[in-house]
């Protein structure tokens, strides 16, 4: 069966409220190709919590978390998380 047919028989097959839906998903998915109502971060609202951490520490070895980053990304997590 062609991909047209395979189309024909499958919104034959499809209800109005999927129809409906997939119309507005293939539509929303144009949308955002071209850059139109995409989602945009709102301000936060309301009471936020306290933070984790008084101040954030800033006197480490970045050398070793970078270390850790390439066996990760290089596919040896062993390595990484300090289990053999």
């Amino acid at each position: 069966m062609n991909g047209l047919g395979w189309k024909l028989n499958r919104l034959r097959a499809m209800g109005a409220a999927e129809i409906a839906w997939r119309l507005r998903q293939a539509a929303q998915a144009q949308w955002e190709r071209r850059g139109l109502r995409l989602a945009r971060p709102t301000a936060p609202q309301g009471e936020c919590g306290r933070p984790w951490l008084a101040e954030l520490p800033r006197d480490f070895d970045v050398a070793v978390y970078r270390a850790a980053a390439e066996r990760v990304l290089a596919g040896r997590f062993e390595d990484s998380f300090g289990r053999a």
